[in-house]
């Protein structure tokens, strides 16, 4: 996490008012963004699709560019800016929930797994993704499906701005510091100013959060490889000032979001309303993952790893922001307490990836102590220099 505090800045009257006035009209220009694309009845489902894809990538880049606009607004300090700005970025997907439709009926096991990449694919490689096993896929499933991997890719970039809110929060945050209000408020689906419409899938609970988390980090071509480019391509550190000496933002470029164990545990912590949450969402979601061995092995290492940071010493120094937080969220336990309970959250959800791990090994017909014999003897021939093949002589 960064080390750096944000300064508040906020213009004096009267140019506070003509500065928000014009911030007023740019986001009312910025939010105005629609695609109307307009499909000739004797087009091929082919180029049709085609044209459906290419403005489902238009909106995952509007949706990212509004991202981008209200972290930059935010890591300078504008006031009035962050919360304008936060405002379209909250609303982005309620606010062409009804032009982007999706029927209920779609979410079933064929869009399970649909992402931003399914604009990407060709007509073709969608149809067999969709395909429900009679009929084949026709042009309007493929177009509402397309709907969802954007309103999905819009809710895993809230998830990550989240994340990189928090990451940037310091260490000695005031109870009105801005990364985390706006942070918290992401994760509640909380409108600052009114209009517009706030349609979001809830975040709030431990459980919630965690699943959306698992599922960004390990689920089937999901979008973490472009969010991890999204991230990476913020470089706030590498933008040279144009003043010797003043700053312009926060002091480091964000990592990918499976390198900010220390974001995702403090909102884990600042999370917890009961001494012991329940996690049936994320539970299921890892059984779902039973015949996957070695993602379930992934799993485990990371709700271990997890724990670990969780547990450590070193997360002291994260307790002001975890505070702050917890105020934000409206949670009563104390802090350790909610460490504790976090603790074992993450210790039953890695029993559960073990034992579906070790099940399905034997329903594959491996030999789980002979996997145990090659680790161990992969680990002291590595240590010594001399690793052999193992895996030969131990018939497996």
């Amino acid at each position: 996490m960064s080390h750096d505090i944000s300064v508040s800045g906020t213009l004096p009257p009267p140019l506070k008012k003509v500065y928000e006035s014009a911030m007023i009209a740019f986001v009312g220009h910025w939010d105005s963004l629609r695609l109307h694309i307009k499909i000739q009845a004797e087009l091929g489902d082919s180029k049709a699709w085609s044209l459906y894809a290419s403005g489902a990538l238009v909106y995952a880049a509007h949706i990212e560019n509004s991202a981008e606009l209200l972290l930059k607004a935010v890591s300078r300090g504008d006031e009035t800016a962050s919360v304008w700005l936060f405002e379209t970025f909250l609303k982005w997907w309620g606010n062409r929930e009804f032009e982007l439709r999706c029927r209920d009926g779609l979410f079933d096991y064929r869009t399970r797994n649909v992402t931003i990449g399914l604009a990407s694919k060709s007509w073709l490689e969608a149809r067999e993704l969709l395909w429900d096993g009679s009929l084949p896929a026709s042009r309007e499933v493929g177009r509402e499906a397309l709907n969802l991997s954007v309103r999905g890719y819009w809710e895993s970039m809230r998830l990550l701005v989240a994340l990189l809110l928090v990451e940037n929060a310091g260490r000695n945050p005031s109870n009105d510091n801005r990364e985390l209000r706006f942070a918290a408020a992401l994760v509640k689906g909380e409108e600052q100013e009114r209009g517009g419409r706030v349609a979001v899938q809830p975040l709030a609970s431990v459980d919630e959060f965690l699943e959306s988390l698992l599922r960004e980090l390990f689920a089937i071509g999901t979008a973490v490889g472009r969010l991890d480019h999204f991230a990476e391509r913020l470089s706030w550190d590498d933008e040279t000032p144009i003043v010797t000496g003043w700053s312009y933002g926060w002091s480091r470029s964000p990592d990918g979001l499976a390198f900010m164990g220390q974001s995702q545990a403090v909102m884990l912590v600042a999370l917890v309303a009961t001494a012991r949450p329940q996690v049936i969402r994320s539970k299921r979601l890892i059984e779902r993952w039973w015949n996957d061995i070695d993602k379930l092995e992934t799993v485990d290492r990371y709700l271990r790893d997890m724990r670990r940071v969780v547990l450590s010493k070193s997360f002291e120094e994260l307790v002001p922001a975890t505070s702050v937080l917890r105020g934000r969220f409206e949670t009563l336990l104390r802090t350790r307490s909610a460490r504790l309970a976090i603790a074992r959250v993450l210790r039953q959800l890695s029993v559960v990836a073990q034992r579906e791990r070790r099940l399905a090994m034997q329903a594959f017909g491996i030999d789980i102590d002979k996997v145990q014999a090659l680790g161990v003897a992969v680990s002291s021939r590595s240590a010594t220099g001399g690793l052999m093949f193992s895996v030969l002589r131990l018939g497996c």
